[in-house]
């Protein structure tokens, strides 16, 4: 199917030995010249075919089950199909999508307000979550707000180089877990399921490797990710991810799977749970304030749940994950039923909200702790 130089010639020597049935190929090469030349040409015949042949044996290569000469080898490229492509082998000092595996790539406020979380694996797979809540917008079947969110998966293409420090691909399949625009109320919260912010209307991506010239990249981009490194550099110090028609910028850091940081990670968000209970202590706050300070603290320790959630998932085995998620399932079922049941005895009251957040956050900071353990 390639090498167009030499493939008739092998063809027909091919051909010729299946019309002889058996026999050396020198015999069914002398009885195809003899046939289409006469015997006065046979020698001169033979010796151009073995020739040929000669050539082939000492330059050439097997692709695909036929040999071919090193002098097809600019046809060879003109040729290549997108098969071919996917299997070559990673040049040395080119991207690949396992450059980033070990990355946690970010698009949000910058206020913690909205985000959306992303993990690319070497195969170019990739998953995260969007989340944007609004604590304000209650109702008597959401007294703890809307949250709009979004659980996702998919896969990008095969990336291609544009220049020595951007490469581009495209969103070649997106799932979303729950269906576009549907609604449901989960502990006092009404969740809207939404399309993941920062990779919608997505046609073409640009991922900036680390030591891109800040100058040169898109200014929609720079506004973007500005907030994670220092206003002077004048090269990016990390991978950022741009969608390029709307102009979203995507900051990344390393994901260190390790149980120093996870201990470090615990003892922030301590403090800020620590920092929200002095708040209820020590201020004179309304109730409404206080199932919405109950429901920051709960959501705190969720939000770390998830996190650890996702350091499991980079280091355990399937097997592991497998075990471990049919557990989470179990222990979602529990959680439920326990916050359900602290507030049995508030039903209807203002104060409900406030006790059934106090349970959540009680179990998931349990939970986050029990989790943790398996990074060790």
């Amino acid at each position: 199917m390639r090498f167009k130089k030499w493939l008739t010639l092998l063809c027909m020597v091919f051909s010729f030995a299946a019309v002889a049935g058996c026999g050396t190929l020198e015999k069914a090469k002398d009885s195809a010249i003899t046939e289409e030349k006469g015997s006065s040409d046979t020698t001169e015949a033979a010796e151009e075919e073995k020739n040929i042949l000669d050539v082939t044996e000492d330059t050439s290569e097997e692709i695909d089950g036929q040999k071919v000469t090193e002098d097809t080898s600019e046809e060879i490229d003109d040729q290549k199909t997108t098969e071919d492509i996917q299997e070559e082998p990673k040049a040395e000092g080119e991207f690949s999508f396992a450059d980033v595996s070990d990355r946690e790539f970010w698009f949000g406020s910058g206020a913690g307000a909205w985000c959306t979380v992303l993990y690319i694996h070497e195969d170019g797979t990739f998953e995260g979550t969007f989340h944007d809540s609004d604590m304000g917008d209650i109702g008597e079947e959401n007294p703890n707000g809307v949250m709009y969110f979004s659980s996702f998966t998919g896969k990008f293409t095969k990336p291609g180089k544009v220049n020595d420090y951007t490469y581009s691909f495209q969103i070649e399949e997106l799932k979303l877990e729950q269906e576009l625009e549907t609604e449901e109320i989960i502990e006092g919260v009404r969740y809207i399921y939404s399309e993941p912010y920062g990779l919608d209307e997505a046609e073409n991506i640009l991922i900036y490797l680390p030591g891109a010239p800040t100058k040169e990249l898109p200014e929609e981009f720079m506004m973007w990710v500005r907030q994670a490194f220092t206003v002077d550099d004048e090269e990016l110090p990390f991978y950022g991810l741009y969608n390029e028609a709307p102009g979203y910028g995507f900051s990344s850091s390393e994901l260190i799977v390790s149980y120093e940081t996870v201990k470090r990670e615990l003892e922030s968000v301590e403090e800020a749970a620590m920092s929200l209970e002095n708040k209820i202590q020590t201020e004179e706050l309304t109730q409404l304030e206080l199932n919405e300070t109950t429901m920051e603290i709960y959501r705190l320790w969720d939000d770390e749940l998830n996190q650890i959630w996702s350091y499991l998932k980079l280091k355990l085995d399937a097997e592991s994950m497998e075990k471990i998620t049919a557990d989470e399932r179990e222990w979602i079922s529990y959680k439920e039923s326990e916050i359900s049941n602290a507030g049995t005895d508030y039903e209807g009251g203002s104060i409900q909200a406030m006790i059934e957040n106090e349970k959540g956050a009680e179990l998931t900071k349990a939970r986050v702790y029990e989790l943790a353990e398996y990074l060790k």
